[in-house]
């Protein structure tokens, strides 16, 4: 009868199992508006290339670089490590697939510390209590105490209302999102490499700038110098010869430093000690790089993994809130037990020994303080703000598109703009420099004509390197699936997941 009974709540338990395990509540998605049919600020679209985006830049020392920033950066390495943390999570969470088990064993010895019966004398006092060298001896209440038990105990909690399934689910969502996240970091770093990278260049050839007038003033000075001692020019043409050096020497410790800083920045990206004099002289600013093809809006959520890592976590949140749910509900656990109890080792595992349990149990939770509730309404706040989140990093990857495409044409411009500029400043110097010369004017129109020819140069260096930026930050702004094998030939231990699936 016992048996039938338990046979009985097994076949019960399984059949509402069978009804259950389906799960009670899908997946929510977010509404979302549909792209625009192609960029606005594109000027033609054309198939994007899901290439690495650094080498059309023909630079051999940027192409080194990032891949010893692919291999050495530190925080691309703790990206990696927190992936294994979510893998190791999912783990985890994979395991309420399965039964747990646990094994016990006991030895107990015994004996009465005086005499039970209050007798003495002999060797009659402890007869009856002693543990006999580890054999079962009958207690003064006439029951047998085993030296030897042990047991194996198997549970195993049914998932009714889908509640583990969903949190197996929200486990493999963040594993995912962890894996767009450090798509999203190399990606990142990429761009903070070689943006790095060409300030030192821009630096270098700034220095080279200044220095090259500070040659050109001291020339001047000393052609004013000859000129005042023989009575051509003023002490004030001296003065101020002396004081446009002057400023070009201050102007080149402080390039100084901040080339120092530079270097020491992009070092840090390598997982170096921060270093000077590290990429030679042999370095320049690319004359020119063509603009990466951009393709559709409708292609780029695909490629974006910030954007996939938010729809990831936004999915993680919605199975949480399921779970949360799914915590309200009565709950059915199953518990087998085999024991047994010998006066020896070898009797444990005696079948005539042994005793087998099988517990079913219903519990339903009937007064928690509001706090079943409390969690269920935060875990679906938490859902409205990565949904919220989600849209708003859909609405930003278009717009860095968008600001890119604008920042690199009107960046071409500007650059042109600057050309003309120093061409006509390089014009006003000779002119000035003549015209002085012939006795003219006084030596304040040289003075502002070097300076004038000064700035402009330094700003069309500065501008080359925006032009550079630019076109980074377009190839950043479109995301691209390159960083998989990236990743997998310098960071990761496993592959990635290609795309979100359902665990």
């Amino acid at each position: 009868m016992i048996q039938s009974r338990g046979v009985l709540a097994f076949l019960l338990t399984v059949a509402l199992f069978a009804t259950g395990c389906a799960g009670w509540r899908g997946v929510r998605e977010p509404d979302v508006e549909p792209p625009p049919e192609q960029f606005i600020q594109a000027e033609q679209t054309a198939n994007y290339s899901d290439e690495p985006w650094w080498p059309a830049f023909g630079d051999t020392t940027l192409n080194r670089l990032m891949d010893e920033a692919f291999s050495s950066n530190l925080t691309l390495q703790q990206q990696a490590a927190r992936l294994q943390q979510t893998r190791h999570a999912l783990a985890m969470a994979r395991a309420s697939w399965f039964p747990s088990l646990n094994v016990s064993g006991s030895f107990t010895e015994y004996d009465f510390v005086g005499d039970p019966l209050g007798e003495t004398g002999g060797g009659q006092g402890g007869q009856g209590g002693q543990s006999g060298g580890g054999e079962a001896q009958p207690s003064q209440f006439g029951l047998f105490i085993f030296p030897w038990e042990g047991s194996l105990s198997a549970s195993y909690e049914v998932d009714l209302w889908g509640k583990l399934n969903a949190g197996r689910q929200a486990a493999w969502a963040d594993l995912i999102a962890s894996e767009e996240d450090l798509r999203a970091l190399t990606l990142t770093m990429s761009a903070q490499v070689a943006r790095s990278y060409y300030r030192v260049v821009e630096l270098k050839q700034q220095l080279e700038l200044v220095q090259r007038t500070i040659d050109s003033y001291n020339d001047y000075k000393q052609l004013v110098t000859e000129r005042y001692n023989r009575g051509v020019s003023s002490s004030a043409d001296l003065y101020q010869a002396e004081t446009n050096l002057t400023a070009a020497l201050s102007q080149r410790e402080q390039l100084k430093g901040l080339y120092a800083q530079a270097q020491h920045a992009l070092s840090v990206l390598l997982g170096r000690y921060p270093q000077t004099d590290m990429l030679g002289d042999a370095i320049e600013l690319p004359a020119e790089v063509e603009q990466t093809p951009v393709g559709l809006p409708s292609e780029l959520i695909r490629r974006r993994p910030d954007v996939r890592a938010s729809y990831a976590r936004m999915i993680a949140a919605d199975r949480r809130a399921a779970e949360a749910v799914a915590n309200m509900y009565p709950k059915i656990s199953l518990t087998g037990t085999v024991s047994a109890r010998s006066d020896d080792v070898e009797g444990l595992f005696d079948p005539d020994r042994m005793i087998w349990m099988f517990i079913s149990n219903l519990s339903a939770p009937l007064f928690q303080g509001g706090r079943l509730r409390a969690n269920k309404n935060m875990n679906e706040a938490a859902w409205d703000a990565a949904m919220i989140g989600y849209r708003q990093t859909m609405l930003s990857a278009y717009r860095d598109v968008e600001d890119a495409l604008v920042t690199g044409r009107t960046q071409v411009n500007y650059v042109a703009a600057l050309k003309r500029q120093a061409e006509a400043a390089a014009g006003n110097l000779r002119i000035a420099t003549d015209r002085y010369m012939q006795g003219i004017t006084n030596y304040l129109p040289v003075v502002l004509a070097q300076t004038s020819y000064f700035n402009v140069q330094r700003s069309l260096i500065t501008a080359r390197r925006g032009l550079v930026d630019a076109r980074i930050q377009l190839a950043v702004a479109l995301g691209g699936g390159w960083t998989n094998d990236t990743i997998e030939t310098h960071l990761a231990e496993k592959p990635l997941h290609k795309e979100m699936k359902d665990e």
